[in-house]
């Protein structure tokens, strides 16, 4: 088979590690511009940003890192938010669809493993007989307290001067020890 040579990345767009880093960045450097907008809700990189690092903590403070999420969630803001946040931790993400029936579900969530499985208020019921399916993973339900798009925290527990994506990327660490300064401040 001949050996085939990588495209030249365009030297004109970024070149960041992970998504997690493209949204510090965008957060940092066009934080008031729309980021994702879903039927009538919308919300800017800075928002985005906030929320997935609110999510993100929460996760850290559940040991995902290196564990998998499980979401069973539709197609949402909240969903984005959530799925970013799993990155952020450091987790492994699944997806899983939440219209799939029980006989198709059960058998993808044994095999996911999750420590933590994310759902819409829809599904929490079904999210907690699952859970148990896989020795009591913990439930976060999207919507049901403050770490929703709409009402993140105003002020992250992190005392650096950083993006929250990034000081959330330290969640593991329980200090989220000192992150360089981006200049927006959480």
């Amino acid at each position: 088979m001949p050996r085939v040579t990588p495209p030249k990345r365009e030297p004109r767009y970024p070149d960041f590690p992970t998504i997690v880093h493209a949204l510090a960045h965008a957060a940092t450097h066009r934080g008031h511009a729309p980021a994702l907008a879903c039927l009538d809700r919308q919300i800017n990189y800075a928002q985005y940003a906030r929320a997935v690092a609110a999510l993100a903590r929460r996760f850290g403070g559940a040991g995902v890192a290196g564990e998998r999420i499980a979401y069973l969630m539709r197609n949402s803001l909240d969903m984005a938010v959530a799925l970013h946040a799993g990155m952020a931790a450091r987790a492994q993400i699944a997806p899983l669809n939440p219209t799939f029936t029980d006989r198709e579900i059960e058998p993808l969530v044994r095999d996911v493993d999750p420590r933590v499985i994310v759902c819409d208020q829809e599904f929490a019921e079904r999210a907690r007989r699952l859970a148990q399916l896989v020795g009591g993973a913990k439930v976060i339900v999207a919507g049901a307290d403050e770490l929703t798009v709409e009402r993140p925290p105003r002020r992250s527990p992190c005392r650096s001067r950083t993006t929250a994506v990034r000081c959330s990327s330290l969640a593991a660490r329980p200090d989220c020890r000192k992150a360089p300064s981006t200049g927006t401040e959480i």
